[in-house]
């Protein structure tokens, strides 16, 4: 690729004039020549901070920025009137590195605090961080470099997952699946965006500072899950977007973050967020409008999607207006995809069915009581047919549903040790065998079934060997139903991590068949020590 022609690179060296320093006595403090434009100039690159109750974890993030490879930064510590002691601390920086600067201010949440970092920001190119991860001390440095040699003025780069005490985690993120250098258009970047290949975190790319300034850029203010009601705005204002396959960035799992606390509220939020972001799309880009439409069905109803789980699943004290609310919006956007003659998926249509009427159930309780049986009671397995049913007031005949895997033989034998231990306990269960239950009922029998089996039990257990979007959904749907669900991991071990609505779902999660089988017989079980995420 040729070298950077943007007039972002062109710029003088602000950060070193400012500081009454030259050009060349900050190259020499450690800036790459690789970093540079042809002149030998360096642009300042802004890092923008903000910071509140994280004084556990704040000197090993700043550490870790004052130790760039690439120098040329100014660091902004806002200071979001954080209780602990976080402000001395935020002061005490900016007497050890000249390159720092504190800003302090009313609490008002994390999206105020970066605007008002981003307004202080006089940097050529912006980068935002949260005060309780960590960074690789070439982050900046690869950033630009990659800036330069691809003409780019957004590079991503790919992450990985700490515990508390600092220790990795091992995580699987779609966002980190690539091995390759990634060239995009602004187009391509928000359509992976929108499918979860690029997640939504604005700690995962560094920017030039006119994509915000020449926008009128702002987070929203008073809401969680800014980033994805934001990033596509950034993406799409860029000219080029890279990627590199990189983990250079560290986030922490830790309890107390800002996502922690689940409620309606945050639901509510996950629902604006992306709103926002189809606005902004089919503003920008009305080509994508029908591609909009059919992803915002899909996001809705496709439990595989991760911020799926952490939305509808999460019904925690929701009450018929929300749950009517959701159901306008997915009968609405059904129609659109409908009318612009775009193809729903199968397994999304299935989904799209069982949700409407577990909606319904929540705005009218007594809707579809014993709809969805044929003449002689028994389930209605015609595909396409609409199925209501009362999922609530089903008897429960099983013991435990038991979730799970079965795609290769480790995970059969991991299941067939967890059935046995119920089985020798004399726990009755629903055995769900998706593949021979497909061959046998087809793909609409089959879910039938399935839902009638978690429908038909006391609890349901989960192993969590794999993650897959069946085991989610059969965890989610159980809990939104009120039914208890319990997880089992084997070796699962203090440090671990498992998935936040997996953990908020559960009662207990088991780390082995003999601390199930403990549990069966004494009803004593104490979890591992593991992260959320």
């Amino acid at each position: 690729m040729p070298p950077c022609v943007s007039s972002e690179w062109s710029r003088t060296d602000r950060g070193a004039s400012r500081r009454g320093m030259s050009a060349e006595s900050e190259t020499s403090s450690n800036v790459t020549a690789e970093a540079m434009n042809g002149d030998g100039a360096t642009p300042l690159v802004s890092v923008i901070v903000p910071v509140y109750g994280v004084e556990r974890y704040l000197d090993a993030c700043v550490e870790g920025l004052v130790g760039q490879t690439y120098r040329n930064l100014e660091i902004l510590l806002v200071d979001d009137g954080s209780p602990d002691r976080c402000p001395a601390m935020c002061d005490a920086w900016t007497a050890r590195d000249e390159r720092i600067r504190v800003i302090h201010k009313a609490n008002g949440g994390l999206s105020d605090a970066r605007n008002v970092g981003l307004a202080k920001a006089t940097g050529d190119y912006i980068y935002f961080v949260d005060s309780d991860d960590m960074v690789e001390r070439n982050l900046i440095e690869r950033a630009m470099a990659t800036m330069r040699d691809y003409d780019a003025d957004l590079v991503m780069f790919q992450f990985d997952t700490i515990s508390e005490d600092g220790k990795p985690l091992t995580s699987s993120y779609k966002h980190n699946h690539y091995d390759d250098v990634i060239i995009m258009t602004p187009i391509e970047a928000i359509k992976a965006q929108v499918k979860a290949e690029i997640d939504g975190y604005f700690w995962s790319f560094v920017a030039a500072a006119s994509i915000y300034r020449n926008h009128g850029f702002s987070f929203p203010v008073g809401r969680k899950i800014e980033d994805m009601a934001r990033i596509c705005n950034v993406i799409g204002e860029s000219h080029r977007v890279v990627r590199i396959p990189e983990a250079l960035y560290h986030y922490r799992m830790r309890r107390g973050s800002i996502t922690g606390d689940w409620s309606m509220q945050l639901t509510r939020d996950w629902v604006r967020a992306t709103d926002d972001r189809e606005t902004y799309i089919v503003e920008r880009f009305p080509e994508l409008k029908n591609f909009m439409k059919l992803q915002q069905l899909i996001f809705f109803v496709n439990l595989d999607y991760e911020t799926i789980r952490q939305s509808l699943v999460a019904k925690f004290s929701i009450d018929p207006q929300d749950a009517d609310r959701i159901r306008r919006r997915i009968e609405g956007l059904t129609k659109d995809v409908a009318g612009a003659g775009d193809e729903v998926p199968e397994s999304t249509q299935s989904l799209l069915d069982t949700m409407k009427q577990t909606f319904a159930e929540m705005v009218e309780p007594d809707a579809g009581a014993e709809a969805g049986q044929a003449a002689d009671g028994q389930p209605d397995r015609e595909p396409g047919r609409k199925r209501e049913k009362a999922y609530s007031r089903k008897r429960r005949r099983y013991d435990f549903y038991v979730a799970g895997p079965f795609f290769n033989p480790e995970q059969v034998a991991s299941m067939e040790r967890l059935e046995h231990v119920l089985d020798t306990h004399g726990k009755t269960m629903f055995r769900p065998r998706f593949a021979s239950d497909i061959a046998e009922v087809g793909p609409a029998g089959c879910f039938d079934d399935d839902v009638n089996g978690i429908c038909a039990s006391k609890a349901v257990i989960a192993n969590l060997m794999d993650e897959d979007s069946g085991t989610m959904f059969e965890i989610g749907f159980a809990h939104s139903l009120g039914i208890p669900v319990y997880a089992y991991r084997e070796g699962l071990r203090d440090g671990d991590s498992i998935n936040l609505m997996i953990a908020q779902s559960v009662r207990a999660v088991f780390s082995s068949s003999d601390d199930l089988a403990r549990y069966l017989e004494t009803g004593e079980h104490k979890d591992a020590d593991y992260a959320q995420f």
